[in-house]
């Protein structure tokens, strides 16, 4: 059930990302609330993601994003008109009439005026496109600087540019109240090492040595800044379950935060390295069972979905994409086929 859940979950976090052009290993993963440090540090290492980050009370974290919010008021304007072609003149005055808006609204909330930010944005695509994308501009604009910058966005975006018109279809501003924000304090050291914190062993499934063996208890409210929590281990604190494989490791830093990274490559049950047990060693056929079967199909799927994504950031060739999905049809019947014969 873990497999399955795993392999939709990476799948789904692969479209989002790749979709976007980022590359998830060059991110580090915030994993909060009650079920987050239990599942993060598994979909981590299968994303190869080099960092995972527990907050304090990670369960309680999204009150804590309510506390450190701004008030935002959004006011925008349809005008759709072609860049080359609108009056500059006109469209600052858009841009002024909004801010006079944002500055309103945000006093009416009791804002003081030193703490407004005020940010232009306009709506942009290429002519004859549906999809637009929001660009902030600063009060120096031209058109040129317009350009330019939506050429860079869109070729970050879906991996290409165009010298087609640029068509302007919304005028936007931001208001964004400032408000006071807590502060995390830092904590204080404790004597003694990791080991005030260790309740007990007990067993559980590792997903790095496929077997089950026994995780160190540890309890969060005892550790301590520079705490280094080797895997597998569990930390428990009441509201949320932080789970650490056998090829992770923990390390507690100065306000309390538990930042997990990958540690040396770890053995399976039979002693041998994880890289031995599935590399090109493996010479034995195997029995593959309903769950194993699943779990493939959804990592061709989520192989189906990355190869869209990338065909989407670069061209926009409706034939492609066809012949996309026709494979990916034929793959799926294949599979399909394949596991009935399996029984």
């Amino acid at each position: 059930m873990f497999s399955v859940l795993l392999a939709k979950t990476v799948g789904a976090l692969r479209q989002i990302t790749v979709e976007r052009g980022h590359d998830a290993r060059s991110f580090a993963m915030l994993a909060f609330g009650g079920a987050g440090p239990l599942v993060a540090p598994l979909i981590a290492r299968e994303m190869q993601v080099k960092e995972v980050i527990v907050p304090q009370a990670p369960a309680a974290f999204s009150a804590w994003g309510m506390l450190n919010t701004d008030l935002v008021d959004d006011f925008s304007r349809t005008i759709l008109h072609i860049l080359d072609e609108v009056d500059m003149g006109e469209l600052e005055k858009l841009f002024v009439g909004l801010e006079n808006d944002a500055i309103a609204s945000l006093s009416s909330q009791g804002v003081a005026a030193s703490q407004v930010v005020l940010i232009r944005q306009l709506e942009l695509r290429y002519y004859g496109q549906e999809h637009t994308l929001a660009i902030e501009i600063g009060e120096g604009y031209s058109r040129a600087t317009i350009r330019q910058a939506f050429d860079e966005q869109h070729h970050a975006r879906y991996g290409h540019s165009m010298k087609d018109m640029i068509e302007i279809l919304n005028v936007r501003v931001r208001g964004l109240g400032r408000l006071g924000k807590p502060r995390i304090p830092r904590l204080l050291g404790l004597t003694g090492g990791v080991e005030r914190a260790f309740v007990r062993k007990r067993a559980a499934y590792c997903f790095s040595r496929q077997t089950v063996t026994d995780f160190s208890v540890y309890l969060r409210s005892k550790l301590a800044p520079g705490d280094v929590i080797p895997g597998p281990a569990i930390v428990d604190e009441g509201t949320s379950t932080t789970v650490l494989f056998s090829d992770q490791v923990a390390e507690v830093d100065e306000f309390g935060h538990l930042i997990i990274r990958s540690s040396a490559r770890s053995e399976n049950a039979s002693g041998a390295s994880d890289e031995d047990a599935w590399g090109p060693t493996m010479k034995e056929p195997q029995q593959i069972d309903g769950v194993t079967v699943e779990v493939v199909r959804n990592y061709l799927v989520s192989a189906a979905e990355e190869m869209r994504a990338t065909l989407i950031r670069t061209a926009f060739n409706p034939v492609i994409y066809d012949v996309l999905v026709s494979a990916s049809r034929s793959m799926m019947r294949i599979l399909n086929l394949w596991r009935k014969r399996q029984g």
